[in-house]
């Protein structure tokens, strides 16, 4: 009988884990349409509290933020806060109050902050309710068991809000990298393209690429374009004996007054004169740039640049 030689495998992760989870929970309960308006001195405890119906007014450390249904708000241990309840639709709102030494880190990390206290439940206002209902019911009971649950409760609403934050952040991440791959394509390939082949190139929608591109560097991706492509104009004109024609179809302008436009527009001179005024022993007369100056466009001008938005 043939032996078979099985291998142990074996996966070790290691982590360096540089919190741990203090929370411990002092009470919690459910507050059903109250008429009234706190303005309550510093609470030694930090409090999560979600309201199920309802609008109101919450101030804290000076802010002024407002409540309705399905926001999740914070009070931070220590803070002067004041809440005034609507008088013609005052809430109801679960409660649930804790200390411990990690709190301040893990509620940031949930992204509660005494800037940033009220954080909506959107779409998850059933599982906000129902984990604020069952964190009640285990306190109610306080049995040592109860009392675990109600810990794993609060700690899963807690970690809906980290993961959520976490994944947003990936996201950001994820389209900055995006975009960092379209600018690199941009400027290793300037001559040669236009934008439609840059959103191509990254499997991206032209319309949305458009969007993301101006919403993270201000300007449009066509703008990058232009201003790469001027940019290696300037270099050309300083590093090399070309006219400025020919340096225009070099850099990815196929007729010359759309670049000897766009160069003035961006440098605040003519390319002939930028070449002059950065080097005083460039003697060579840029005939092309003259016959712009003339009015005689340079041969075949009347071809169009792809990425020319007027």
């Amino acid at each position: 009988m043939k032996e078979i030689n099985k291998k142990r495998k074996t996966n070790v992760f290691i982590i360096k884990q540089n919190f741990s989870l203090d929370i411990k929970l002092e009470h919690a309960g459910v507050e059903d349409n109250p008429h009234h308006t706190l303005n309550s001195p510093p609470i030694n405890r930090y409090v999560l509290s979600y309201l199920t119906r309802g609008k109101g007014e919450y101030r804290l450390n000076g802010r002024h933020f407002t409540l309705q249904a399905g926001d999740v708000y914070y009070i931070p241990q220590s803070a002067h806060y004041f809440q005034k309840v609507d008088e013609t639709d005052p809430y109801s709102y679960f409660f649930v109050a804790f200390y411990g030494t990690e709190c301040k880190d893990i509620l940031e990390h949930a992204g509660f902050t005494p800037e940033n206290p009220v954080i909506p439940a959107g779409n998850y206002e059933e599982f906000m309710e129902t984990k604020f209902r069952e964190i009640v019911k285990c306190c109610k009971v306080n049995t040592f068991a109860s009392l675990v649950r109600a810990n794993i409760l609060l700690y899963e609403v807690l970690l809906h809000f980290i993961e959520l934050r976490e994944e947003n952040n990936v996201k950001r991440e994820g389209k900055s990298r995006l975009i960092e791959e379209a600018q690199e394509f941009m400027r290793t390939n300037y001559s040669e393209i236009t934008t439609a082949d840059v959103s191509r190139h990254i499997f991206v929608n032209p319309t949305y690429f458009s969007s993301l591109f101006k919403k993270i560097c201000g300007i449009t991706p066509h703008r990058y374009l232009i201003n790469v492509r001027i940019g290696a104009a300037m270099n050309l004109l300083l590093n090399t004996n070309l006219s400025a024609y020919k340096i225009a179809e070099k850099v990815g302008f196929a007729d010359y007054p759309n670049f000897y436009k766009r160069f003035k527009d961006k440098v605040g001179s003519s390319p002939a004169k930028y070449r002059r005024d950065h080097m005083k022993d460039y003697d060579i007369m840029d005939s092309s740039d003259a016959s712009v100056k003339n009015n005689t466009p340079p041969p075949e001008q009347n071809r169009t640049d792809p990425d020319f938005d007027g």
